[in-house]
């Protein structure tokens, strides 16, 4: 997999990797959105169905759902077990922050998100909640799980004194959704794929 775009590669690698058998299997847009503007923090336009609520990942467990999610979603292998520390190892850094603890060196924090559908259907009595969203999944897309793991990235983000959210979407699908919510271009990226034969 290679990655081209605005100040990423050189303009004419597009070109020169077409040539050399690679296709272009996503077209992605760089979107930013201010979330202090002078001193007052604000959030993206986005309205959360009533439905939907959104969750940081604090523990073990539900980042193993998510995970599996995503895998789901993106069609990529699940974690090893030594990816799953690193990602695990996220978690106490988040635990560590709340506490009160920063951070030595600036270092950073890598957060996930889960939503969840809290209709009867899916959180009846006894039933546990399942995640429809870290990545949305294929059944619950136009239903604004996007929408509102976007507004609640940002909001714990300006809890956590971030000051721009900093976002890739696919030009196609989630692109337009961000713009309608204030987000801003500022530029863009190309995934691009070849296949090695065996």
């Amino acid at each position: 997999m290679w990655h081209t775009g605005d100040r990423v590669a050189p303009p004419f690698m597009d070109e020169c990797l077409a040539r050399h058998g690679f296709r272009t299997t996503e077209k992605l847009e760089v979107l930013a959105f201010l979330l202090v503007k002078g001193q007052e923090q604000r959030l993206p336009r986005i309205r959360v169905p009533e439905d939907l609520s959104v969750e940081l990942v604090r523990d073990a467990e539900v980042l193993r759902e998510a995970l599996f999610v995503d895998s789901e979603v993106f069609r990529s292998p699940l974690p090893t077990g030594g990816e799953f520390a690193k990602y695990a190892g996220e978690l106490e850094k988040l635990l560590r922050h709340e506490r009160g603890e920063h951070f030595r060196g600036g270092a950073s924090l890598a957060a996930r998100f889960a939503a969840y559908v809290t209709s009867s259907i899916t959180s009846g009595a006894g039933s546990p909640r399942s995640i429809v969203a870290a990545a949305t999944r294929q059944t619950f897309r136009g239903r604004g799980a996007y929408g509102a793991l976007v507004l609640e990235r940002c909001r714990v983000g300006t809890h956590l004194n971030a000051t721009l959210a900093l976002v890739k979407a696919n030009i196609s699908t989630s692109g337009a959704i961000l713009k309608r919510a204030g987000f801003r271009p500022v530029g863009t990226e190309r995934r691009h794929v070849l296949e090695i034969q065996r």
